[in-house]
């Protein structure tokens, strides 16, 4: 891929915020931004995100974050919510990072065909392309067969979303409780008994937007007072239930 001639990515920027400035924070900025339109859904107008996580046996992607690559990607499979029910729909996704740009790829699919797909089923693989047609599903199939790439961790939190009242492609989200465990199946996205905390008298606020800034948001991180960090959930989350870290 040419990086020059791709679509320009967007900004994303991630803050630690202790739990007792999350109300400041919907406080001030309920003139600018609505509900995501997924929150609107739920019953509290609050989601659980379950991301799958993929890496190559020796965990390069993980030591590329650590090292301060500036081209990099992560491979995962997101699911929402809680239940795995009959018609439950996960996503694949190609993140890409260039630089302070992000790209992100992804493709809707019911979790039974992402089984299949990750069980190396070729026949399924075929299949899905030719009924579904997604680029995405070709690159996804093409990195896990080239890097020989496997799930390795799953990583599950509780998230606000917003999204600007002028501009829907300005969003703010609040994580809490992001807990994560060593996870080698999607068979295990919806467990919950083995999860441990990884982030636990904080969350993780996160502001993402094309091109500049929104004035709203940096009068936010004025008032809150934080400062941006470089906070990658995966890399908590093999630290501590891959590594052992404490």
């Amino acid at each position: 891929m040419n990086i020059f001639n791709m679509k320009k990515g967007r900004s994303e920027i991630k803050y630690y915020v202790p739990y007792d400035k999350v109300e400041e924070i919907k406080h001030f900025i309920r003139p600018y931004v609505n509900l995501d339109p997924y929150s609107k859904k739920q019953k509290d107008h609050r989601y659980i995100v379950r991301s799958l996580y993929f890496d190559t046996p020796h965990l390069d992607f993980y030591y590329q974050k650590m090292d301060g690559l500036q081209i990099r990607k992560k491979l995962r499979i997101r699911a929402y919510n809680d239940n795995h029910q009959p018609g439950s729909y996960g996503f694949l996704e190609i993140k890409r990072k260039y630089t302070n740009a992000v790209v992100k790829e992804r493709a809707k699919y019911p979790i039974p065909q992402i089984e299949d797909i990750i069980n190396g089923d070729e026949t399924n693989w075929l299949s899905l392309k030719q009924a579904n047609g997604s680029i995405v599903l070709g690159k996804f199939i093409y990195n896990i067969e080239k890097l020989n790439l496997e799930p390795v961790v799953l990583i599950v939190y509780h998230r606000d979303a917003f999204v600007g009242k002028h501009d829907n492609r300005e969003r703010l989200t609040i994580d809490y409780n992001v807990r994560a465990c060593k996870c080698d199946s999607l068979n295990s996205i919806y467990h919950e008994k083995d999860l441990v905390p990884v982030t636990e008298s904080q969350c993780i606020l996160e502001l993402k937007f094309d091109d500049y800034m929104p004035k709203w948001m940096r009068k936010l991180i004025q008032k809150i007072k934080v400062s941006p960090e470089s906070i990658s959930k995966y890399c908590m989350g093999v630290e501590r239930c891959v590594m052992n870290v404490n």
